[in-house]
């Protein structure tokens, strides 16, 4: 590593240590608060959480494979589920670390690299793809919340603004990976976002390969993403639940819909103190009290980092036990998807 990427690391180091301070020390928020929020999670609440940041990364696990399994031209090596599942839990909590975008492909691309399933680019890039998909439901959900918030909607209404947000995503998604126009599409976002453009570079490489994108493909693949989009609200609620603010389902769904647009200010590891302000501000003018939505933050941070890891451990026994009982690759059942 050299010095500037060093400095900058540390940077953005430094950027996520003062954003989380200056959230505690405006909030006036005290350590014995935390950790009564944290122990106030109940056997249902818990089981919330549970299902919550569980079932993303099984999505994330079956949307990854699906997409290896067009990728491979041998399919007789595609690893078994278990392989995609372990690697998928890694990139979760590697994404608690750096950038999470960047923590699926390389990753991922580790791991095909040093299972010999088709090498680095083969993860690397199959990862963008899946991740692809999880990125535009997060950029129409979020770009719909916050839309609906400036115009200050009822609840009831703001739900059929992000029903009608999904059908614009779907038909979106099409346009930018499907049509012959999405080459070009795909050209001009590179334009705008320069730091995209490696990423977009290899989603036009996928786009060659024969049978790897198609309608029916990239359709299940999105709806597969908003499913694991609004299912990771459950564990939003969960916490929540905790805390005596006024709250309903709907408008706490809403809320998680318009954070979500700061996964894309990919500035601190795992967007560190940039989400927690996120939450803090979104869920203040919900009507929440500034200290209890910073304390919220907080500890939705704390409670999902505990079960991401949790996930990926169980994830690392279901794959590796099988390895280290038989002293063979847990991976190597062959079979096709396709």
């Amino acid at each position: 590593m050299n010095i500037r990427r060093l400095l900058l690391v540390l940077a953005t180091i430094i950027a996520a240590v003062v954003l989380l301070v200056l959230l505690v020390h405006l909030s006036g928020l005290r350590a014995d608060q935390f950790w009564r929020a944290v122990s106030a999670l109940g056997p249902y609440e818990m089981a919330g959480c549970l299902i919550g940041f569980a079932l993303p990364v099984l999505i994330a696990s079956i949307k990854w494979r699906s997409v290896v399994s067009r990728a491979l031209r041998a399919p007789s090596i595609l690893p078994n589920f278990l392989f995609f599942f372990h690697f998928s839990a890694l990139s979760g909590v590697m994404g608690q670390v750096i950038t999470p975008y960047a923590a699926g492909p390389i990753v991922r691309g580790l791991a095909t690299k040093r299972g010999g399933h088709g090498g680095f680019a083969l993860g690397a890039s199959t990862s963008v793809l899946e991740q692809f998909f999880d990125a535009w439901a997060s950029l129409i959900f979020a770009g719909m919340g916050i839309l609906l918030f400036l115009i200050g909607v009822p609840e009831q209404i703001a739900l059929m603004g992000y029903i009608l947000a999904a059908i614009i995503g779907a038909v979106g998604v099409q346009v930018i990976l499907v049509l012959p126009s999405s080459t070009r599409v795909l050209g001009w976002v590179g334009n705008i976002l320069p730091g995209q453009r490696e990423r977009l570079k290899n989603l036009e490489n996928l786009k060659t390969q024969t049978d790897l994108i198609n309608t029916r493909f990239v359709s299940r693949l999105y709806w597969l993403s908003v499913l694991r989009f609004w299912v990771l609200g459950v564990a939003v609620i969960a916490v929540a639940s905790t805390f005596g603010e006024d709250w309903s389902v709907l408008g706490l769904l809403h809320v998680y819909a318009t954070v979500q647009i700061t996964r894309f200010a990919v500035f601190t590891p795992g967007n560190l103190g940039l989400a927690e302000w996120g939450w803090t501000t979104v869920l203040t003018l919900y009507g929440w009290d500034f200290a209890t939505a910073a304390l919220f933050s907080l500890t939705f941070r704390a409670v999902g980092l505990v079960f991401t890891c949790m996930i990926y451990v169980f994830a690392a026994l279901c794959y590796l036990v099988p390895n280290w009982r038989t002293g063979g690759a847990p991976d190597a059942k062959n079979e096709d998807s396709r």
